[in-house]
């Protein structure tokens, strides 16, 4: 009341007191207390919700607000009615049964598809797997089959549809079965009999023979005692296991084999084909070479020679029998045996100085007549004087004594004197000497030839060469060609094959860069040092 006074009078004061009396104090609240109604709060709250069902708002609810809630840990005990659909429900809490072609499909199975407690059945073998890891799917370590169980006991009365009878299977090499006994002994071959307990067995008729050998021989199959020890290239027999050995010391020499020429010993290929007359070696099924001939047989009934005659030949045949008593004959041209003409001959007919003597045996010589000479005349006599005078000019006769000197010589009018100097120069081509060595190395490539089985690294020695080829090799020549020098080689090629020329670097070819040979059909190659280090090449085959 203190506010009021100063500010209004008594009857003011009267005045808004009446006033006062006639307001519902309960519509209006003071600074100290609670508003019955507001449109919002003074300061803003915060709402939040616990539980399975959590989420909170803050707002000083000027305006409607929504909470955002999350179910977390839900009780599933309080659901106490409606359906929950099968797919909310978790893919492990239901066991399924998944069907897949074959175990290929099994093991690429993964947990999309099946997991642990599901059920796979195998299409191609009819089997079926529980899941017991699936982080294993892909093995057989993540399954486990199911397996049919078995009653511990089913009385034999209590098997329907069971056979009165059963008839096995006949028995093979193969399938367990039945047999039948009552085979008839057959040679060696003994019967299967049963004895009274149905026991099978078979009878063999042994005759014991005796057991006891002797010791082996080179002839005779025995016993052998082993302790040897070994001596040079003869070597102890041992025993492994009971069984029979022999440790030579085998000393491994190199088996690598070039090709096998004319002249060595060496490897040689099969599959050459067939040229003219010219057979294919081939092998057999035990790795043995033979040669197939197409042989074509031609009639080989040979009948008798043909007889010769004053004005025909005769024919080629078989010798015609000789009759009985014929032994002392010969066959003749005519091909009859007889009797050959008289064969004692004279001796020989003497030579006078007109007429000639006539062939015959040589007469024999008297005694004392060792150191005679069957003269022309027939009779045996001493040669005529045989002592020769010196040599002359105009006269044959004896070389002169020699006089011991080396350095003499015997000259044209028969005495020994010294040789005028004999020191020639090498000659030129304007005056005569003495052949160079480099010329007579020229002369002699010209002469002879060299034979080769490859073209690669052709020798120079000899200006000719022959080849044989059976296969294309590099072609190149040795070092040491002088200028203007050639190389003639004939080629022979056992086989077809496409001959390399070269066309490049020191070669230049005349004749292309290859040449394809026929086999055993010559071709010829010519190759020219035009410049050191430098060659012409030109191949020509046989038209």
């Amino acid at each position: 009341m203190e506010d009021f006074q100063g500010k209004y009078n008594g009857k003011q004061i009267d005045q808004l007191l009446d006033k006062a009396n006639d307001i519902d104090l309960t519509k209006y609240a003071l600074k100290t207390d609670n508003a019955p109604t507001a449109t919002k709060l003074q300061a803003a709250r915060t709402i939040a919700l616990s539980g399975a069902v959590t989420g909170s708002v803050s707002s000083d609810f000027g305006d409607n607000v929504t909470i955002s809630t999350t179910l977390a840990n839900f009780d599933a005990s309080k659901i106490a009615f409606g359906t929950i659909s099968i797919d909310r429900l978790p893919k492990a809490a239901l066991e399924r049964l998944v069907v897949v072609a074959n175990d290929t499909a099994r093991f690429a199975l993964t947990t999309a598809t099946a997991q642990s407690g599901d059920t796979v059945k195998v299409t191609s073998t009819g089997k079926m797997y529980l899941i017991k890891d699936e982080s294993k799917l892909n093995s057989e370590d993540g399954y486990e089959p199911y397996t049919a169980s078995q009653a511990s006991s089913v009385p034999w009365s209590g098997v329907t549809g069971k056979p009165s009878t059963f008839t096995p299977p006949t028995s093979s090499a193969t399938v367990l079965g039945g047999i039948k006994v009552g085979y008839t002994t057959s040679g060696k071959n003994y019967k299967v009999q049963l004895d009274s307990s149905g026991n099978a067995y078979v009878n063999v008729p042994w005759t014991d023979n005796n057991t006891t050998y002797n010791e082996a021989t080179a002839d005779t199959l025995g016993l052998v005692k082993i302790g040897y020890a070994s001596n040079g290239k003869n070597y102890a027999v041992l025993l492994a296991n009971g069984k029979m050995y022999v440790n030579v010391p085998w000393t491994d020499n190199n088996t690598t084999y070039s090709q096998a020429t004319s002249d060595n010993l060496g490897l040689v290929k099969i599959g050459y084909s067939a040229n003219g007359k010219n057979y294919p070696v081939a092998l057999d099924g035990n790795g043995k070479m033979y040669v197939n001939v197409p042989w074509t047989d031609t009639n080989t009934t040979y009948t008798n020679m043909g007889a010769a005659s004053a004005s025909a030949s005769g024919k080629a045949g078989l010798v015609p029998a000789p009759a009985a008593g014929a032994q002392a004959k010969y066959l003749r041209g005519d091909g009859t045996w007889q009797t050959p003409p008289n064969t004692t001959y004279s001796n020989m007919g003497g030579a006078t100085s007109s007429a000639a003597g006539s062939a015959g045996l040589v007469p024999a010589p008297t005694a004392g007549k060792q150191t005679s000479f069957l003269r022309g005349d027939g009779t045996w006599v001493v040669p005529t004087n045989t002592t020769y005078g010196l040599a002359s000019t105009t006269a044959n006769g004896l070389l002169r004594q020699l006089n011991g000197s080396t350095s003499s010589f015997m000259r044209g009018d028969g005495t020994w004197a010294t040789p005028p100097n004999t020191t020639y120069a090498v000659a030129n081509e304007s005056t005569n000497g003495l052949m160079a060595a480099a010329d007579k190395k020229t002369m002699n490539r010209l002469i002879g030839v060299n034979t080769v089985t490859t073209l690669a690294n052709l020798p120079i020695s000899k200006r000719s060469i022959t080849a044989t080829l059976s296969a294309a090799t590099t072609l190149s020549v040795q070092s040491g060609m002088q200028i203007g020098e050639e190389l003639m080689i004939r080629c022979v090629p056992s086989a077809a094959f496409t001959q390399a020329i070269p066309n490049s670097g020191d070669y230049v070819s005349m004749s292309g860069t290859s040449i394809t040979t026929t086999a055993n059909k010559p071709f010829e190659i010519n190759i020219w040092c035009y410049a050191s280090g430098k060659y012409s090449i030109a191949v020509k085959e046989q038209d």
